[in-house]
């Protein structure tokens, strides 16, 4: 039988948003309740609170690329690709060689109208996953933009 003070946690835990968000009011600095925390937000459809949770994160662990990358795509939502693009960058510095970083820089590039570094990264992500259909189609766009831009 369980001693009585680990009885009551276990009935009081109604779900991870609880458990998570206790674990942050308690302890300093726990980025894995932080992140758990921000995923619980997103499984809820909560992104705004989920997007406070993940940049708390980053503030204490600063080398997770997923974690900036997933702030990144937050933020695009919101419509903040401003600050959103610093956020895709940071992912792809820490990750140099994922697809998906190279993809979503070469669109920040895109959106900026610097047609040939976006073409860059949409060629570099093709390069290391031949299959990536999403970097292919932006890599057509970029190209199509240049050879009509004066």
């Amino acid at each position: 039988m369980r001693p009585p003070h680990l009885r009551a946690p276990l009935s009081y835990w109604k779900d991870n948003i609880s458990l998570f968000s206790h674990a942050v009011s308690v302890t300093e600095n726990n980025f894995l309740a932080r992140y758990n925390l921000g995923a619980a937000y997103l499984g809820i459809n909560r992104s705004d609170l989920a997007l406070k949770e993940f940049q708390k994160y980053l503030e204490i662990i600063r080398d997770n690329p997923e974690a900036y990358a997933t702030v990144a795509s937050l933020l695009d939502r919101e419509g903040r690709t401003e600050e959103a693009a610093n956020y895709h960058f940071k992912a792809l510095e820490l990750k140099p060689d994922e697809p998906q970083y190279l993809n979503n820089v070469g669109i920040v590039l895109l959106q900026q109208n610097k047609l040939d570094e976006a073409i860059k990264h949409f060629s570099e992500a093709l390069r290391l996953n031949p299959q990536f259909l999403q970097a292919a189609s932006n890599l057509q766009f970029a190209q199509g933009r240049k050879s009509r831009t004066p």
